[in-house]
């Protein structure tokens, strides 16, 4: 089947486009848009560098880190043979280095200054050529694997450079200087402070994982099933399906209890499947020191079951989760007269529950 874009993905590819509109809107020349171009694909090989940083998988990652022989971007982004790559992983440094770029492309588009900034621009993307350098080295001479992710991100660095050589000019602004330390600050801050809540995320999703496979785990299950001891309920007040049957299920419920509706939609749907195989023991969790009006409504129901049976009490009960009106529930199904035994059977479940 064909798969439809997501609205995720429709909503990044909007807002690219909505950027780059806007750069051009205030500047109109083709090597702001073609810079602004660069910088997101910049952001989007520095996003799937953190995909693959944070054990993501991802088939685009994964294809492209595949391009070449002797390549593993995993074992490249996530390796510590390097000092200063303990604490400045490539894709915080990439990332933060491209959003800066469009954040700061966009200032001074809007501030009417883009020449000013190419030229700040150029004197960054030199800067960043001597760890470019040393990223190529890292990768051949220590780490002995390549990462496509990483030399493609260094080939747009280079591809900048190159494009802000053939349009560079010697007019400078001190005054925008401010402004373009402001933006790569800006950003630097936002990846310094959402890189660890990331982090957070992808533990305790592992530890959901571990957790889960621990939860349902039918051998410990089984175990502890069999080394506890077995408790059973002495006294049944409303049973549902077959009263012989060796399956039972006992569920401890309140009609007041919100969540308990989805718990009866569903042992209504097993009861019409299985009604002469499985008996349900509905016990409700009833106090004697409650109001008036909710005994009436226990009082009530369990008349119901014992007079008319399994289908109009379940019948009632759903009536009752679906609307939650005593007033309107009454007048379909009248007010309650054995109240005296109907309050004694409760009282013993109550107690024994």
């Amino acid at each position: 089947k064909t798969k439809t874009p997501s609205l995720k993905k429709v909503l990044l590819f909007g807002f690219a486009l909505s950027v780059l509109g806007l750069v051009y809107y205030f500047s109109p020349s083709l090597i702001s848009i073609v810079f602004g171009i660069i910088s997101l694909f910049g952001i989007f090989l520095s996003t799937e560098a953190l995909k693959t940083e944070l054990g993501i998988e991802s088939k685009l990652s994964q294809s492209f880190c595949n391009a070449i022989p002797n390549a593993d971007c995993g074992q490249v982004i996530t390796s510590n043979k390097s000092i200063w790559l303990e604490k400045f992983k490539i894709s915080d440094i990439s990332i933060w280095f491209f959003s800066a770029q469009l954040f700061a492309l966009l200032l001074f588009s809007v501030a009417g200054f883009i020449e000013v900034f190419f030229n700040y621009m150029l004197v960054c993307v030199a800067l960043s050529i001597p760890m470019t350098l040393y990223s190529v080295y890292f990768q051949y001479k220590i780490e002995k694997k390549w990462c496509p992710i990483c030399l493609s991100i260094i080939a747009l660095v280079y591809l900048q450079l190159i494009l802000l050589l053939f349009n560079f000019s010697s007019f400078y602004n001190f005054k925008y200087l401010s402004l373009f330390i402001f933006s790569f600050s800006l950003i630097a801050f936002s990846v310094y402070l959402i890189k660890p809540i990331l982090l957070n995320l992808k533990n305790l999703k592992e530890e959901n994982i571990k957790n889960l496979r621990f939860k349902r785990n039918y051998t410990i299950f089984k175990n502890n099933l069999v080394k506890e001891e077995q408790q059973f309920f002495s006294h049944e007040n409303i049973i549902l399906g077959c009263p012989t049957a060796r399956l039972r299920i006992s569920i401890v419920t309140s009609p007041f209890c919100g969540y308990c509706k989805e718990a009866h939609e569903i042992l209504h749907e097993i009861l019409l499947k299985n009604n002469k195989n499985l008996s349900v023991s509905v016990r409700f969790n009833y106090d004697e020191n409650i109001d008036e009006k909710s005994k009436i409504l226990y009082f009530k129901l369990i008349e119901i079951k014992e007079e008319k049976g399994d289908l109009e009490f379940s019948n009632a009960l759903h009536f009752w989760f679906e609307n939650k009106n005593m007033v309107q529930w009454l007048l379909k199904y009248g007010e309650p007269r054995k109240n005296e035994q109907i309050n004694e059977k409760l009282k013993i479940i109550g107690r024994e529950n």
